[in-house]
Parts: C-alpha cells; sequence; structure tokens
C-alpha cells in the first residue's frame, strides 16, 4: 500500500487544487473517467464538509491522505483547525450523516464515514473500488 498526504489551506479556493490532485492520483491507479468523476465531486463535497466551521469561518488547514492498494483509492479528509479559534459545533452548512450532500457523497463512491478523531476533528473517509 503506498500513501500520499498533503495539508490544505481551509479556504474555499483551494479545493479545486485538491480536485485535480486526487483526480491524477485515480487516473494513475487505472480508474476509468466515470470513477474518476465521482471520486473528484465525492471529493469536493467532502471538503467542502471538512473546511465549513460555519459562520465563524473556514478551518486554518486540513489534511488529505491517500491510500493507495491495488483494489481501491481510501481518502481521509480531516480537519486540522486551530480549535480555539472555532466552536466544534455544526452550522446549517456543514453536511451531517442525514444530509442530502452525504448522500450525494454515499451515493458516489463505495464506503463513507463521517467520524470525530479522539482529539475531536472533524474526519470523512471514502473508499472507492477499481
Amino acid at each position: 500500500m503506498e500513501v500520499i498526504k498533503f495539508e490544505v489551506p481551509g479556504k474555499p479556493e483551494y479545493i479545486q487544487m485538491v480536485r485535480l490532485s486526487i483526480g491524477a492520483i485515480a487516473s494513475v491507479m487505472g480508474f476509468d473517467i466515470e470513477k474518476i468523476d465521482d471520486i473528484k465531486t465525492a471529493l469536493e463535497e467532502a471538503c467542502k464538509t471538512i473546511s465549513c466551521h460555519g459562520y465563524e469561518g473556514f478551518s486554518d488547514k486540513y489534511e488529505v491522505k491517500c491510500l493507495i492498494s491495488d483494489d481501491n483509492l481510501t481518502i481521509d479528509i480531516t480537519d486540522f483547525c486551530n480549535l480555539d479559534n472555532f466552536g466544534l459545533s455544526n452550522c446549517d452548512n456543514c453536511h451531517q450523516e442525514n444530509s442530502i450532500g452525504f448522500y450525494l457523497m454515499k451515493s458516489l463512491v463505495d464506503d463513507i464515514s463521517l467520524e470525530k478523531t479522539e482529539s475531536g476533528r472533524k474526519k470523512i473517509r471514502m473508499v472507492k473500488n477499481k
């Protein structure tokens, strides 16, 4: 298994860069164009969810980690916001497990989970099989 990870500023304008990077990784792995588009769309929604801190602003940064295997691509998106600056409650714009945005992500990947890490940060894990 290979691992690729990078940190991204939480500003919305960087989501396109993440989307293109993960699309390139999926292409190198041999995913077809439809699955690559599914991955990129789900990833965009996940980045919005992770970086959103409601009316208080956006995350300082978040981490995108790709676990590459012969069978699938696993993507972890974890918030690394300075929690002293933001509350931990979700706003009306944040996706929750029962939101339309979460159902969209769920329809595009084979497995997805929305969790809080031990340190209280938001984390989304998505798996797309070949």
